[in-house]
């Protein structure tokens, strides 16, 4: 995994524990995700949900959706050169797809890049509550 810089962790909204761990406090309630420094393994909460706003834009227009803070971090670190203006990072899962469903429905965002690994279906979940909405998407597969 690449390094983290204190500015992107603190964009992330992370922290480093005594054991050099990183902790991500999620915005539901009681929810985290802790990146392990001995072995990059994580471990999460099952309602972790966070939305990041790379640039200071007030207004928002795409969407980076992610299952996994791990590749939303490796994905910010890895485009030096992209804009992120207008655009919003959310991380979720299975359990907290209401909750990034409903933060795009209330922020009107038409413009949705999904990101997931191969075998996860958390993001499919998302999938068939926006397509309701007639939703424009794009996926991409990291792998």
């Amino acid at each position: 995994m690449k390094k983290i810089d204190l500015d992107t962790l603190e964009l992330f909204g992370g922290h480093i524990t005594d054991n050099n761990n990183l902790v991500f406090e999620g915005e539901l309630e009681n929810s985290f995700n802790i990146i392990y420094e001995s072995d990059y393994s994580e471990v999460r909460t099952s309602n972790y949900f966070k939305a990041v706003f790379p640039s200071s834009s007030s207004l928002v227009d795409k969407a980076y959706i992610f299952n996994n803070i791990k590749d939303a971090l490796l994905f910010y670190l890895s485009r030096d050169d992209v804009s992120y203006y207008g655009s919003v990072f959310i991380i979720v899962d299975k359990n907290s797809k209401y909750s990034g469903t409903d933060y795009i429905k209330k922020h009107q965002i038409k413009n949705l890049v999904f990101y997931h690994r191969p075998n996860k279906e958390d993001l499919f979940y998302f999938y068939f509550d926006l397509i309701g909405d007639k939703v424009k998407y794009e996926t991409k597969i990291v792998d």
